[in-house]
């Protein structure tokens, strides 16, 4: 009988020592890392206890240790997620490869209680989002950078591109000039290579066609004669036709010289007219003072026919000037130009 008081007095012992234990602990809500050690004595001291005596621990108290655990636990994972946050990269530095790791510092954050994420400090958050916006962002430059690799994969390589390829060239030198330097840096150093040799290609054929078109149109106005008579009428507006048939580009390599030929033999062929002769009558007189000063008067307009005629000093205006030519003319003084002659 004593031996049986002897271990009921030993095991109320053992179970006060290890509820005293779990007593001293904060409560759940205060627990720190500096707790761990008073949290681990009083488990092991628990564990420890025989069943007889862990019966002697109220639920409670049990329950008081347990708390505390959790809380540690919890702690221990809160700890954990934000050193993954903070192993990640810095944003400027976050690529593609990074992506994994990104994704379970969010899978781990997410699974946190509420109570666990507000212990995540706003500066470790910060750089959990700031990581993630990164890696959209190189995301998003790698798929366009692809984007413009595809488009100029789907163009012939240099040895087979033509003129007629230019439109698909040109949208694919718009797409890759359209791309952050960041996105230009992922397009492949093959496909740049072949876009530029690409497009001098096109270049080198475009200035060839241009050189042979207006060649074609110099060798037309050359072969022109020198003096041009009514037989050469189709010949000269061929020769305008294709002229205003070349691109800008294209008429600039027409040398002066040429088109002033071409200009000069459409001159030939247009209508003459007898210098002074304003109203049409086939001589010149003083009726043809008369009918400027009417044209100038605005009571009868010379026609459309007539006005070369009537703008005897070639000024482009018919006006007092034209009319005091011929009047010096009929009177026999000595003018500077062709009255009464077919010019």
């Amino acid at each position: 009988a004593e031996s049986a008081i002897t271990k009921i007095e030993n095991d109320i012992a053992a179970a006060d020592d290890v509820i005293y234990l779990i007593n001293i602990l904060p409560a759940p809500e205060d627990i720190t890392e500096e707790y761990a050690e008073a949290i681990a004595d009083a488990r092991g001291a628990y564990d420890e206890l025989t069943d007889d005596q862990k019966a002697l621990i109220d639920d409670e108290t049990l329950n008081k240790l347990i708390d505390a655990e959790n809380a540690l636990a919890s702690l221990h994972e809160t700890e954990r997620v934000g050193d993954a946050i903070n192993a990640l990269p810095a944003a400027e530095d976050i690529t593609i490869a990074d992506k994994e790791a990104v994704e379970a510092a969010r899978a781990a954050y997410d699974n946190l209680t509420p109570e666990q994420q507000a212990n995540i400090d706003a500066d470790t958050l910060k750089k959990l989002t700031d990581a993630e916006e990164a890696l959209a962002q190189a995301e998003a430059d790698k798929a366009a950078a692809a984007a413009v690799d595809e488009m100029i994969n789907a163009l012939p390589g240099p040895l087979s591109i033509t003129a007629a390829d230019k439109a698909a060239v040109e949208e694919a030198r718009a797409a890759f000039d359209a791309l952050t330097d960041a996105q230009k840096n992922q397009v492949s150093l093959l496909n740049k290579v072949k876009l530029a040799l690409n497009e001098a290609v096109i270049d080198i054929a475009e200035k060839a066609a241009d050189n042979a078109a207006a060649q074609a149109v110099k060798d037309m106005i050359n072969a022109l004669p020198e003096e041009v008579t009514a037989d050469d009428k189709a010949a000269v507006e061929e020769a305008r036709a294709a002229y205003d048939a070349l691109t800008d580009t294209q008429k600039a390599l027409i040398d002066e010289d040429t088109y002033n030929k071409l200009t000069d033999a459409e001159e030939s062929l247009k209508p003459s007219v007898l210098l002074g002769d304003a109203n049409g009558d086939g001589e010149v007189s003083i009726k043809d003072v008369t009918s400027i000063q009417k044209h100038i008067s605005a009571l009868e307009k010379i026609s459309d026919d007539n006005l070369k005629a009537a703008d005897v000093n070639g000024d482009g205006v018919v006006d007092i000037d034209d009319a005091t030519l011929i009047q010096k003319h009929l009177a026999y003084y000595k003018v500077d130009y062709p009255i009464g002659e077919m010019v």
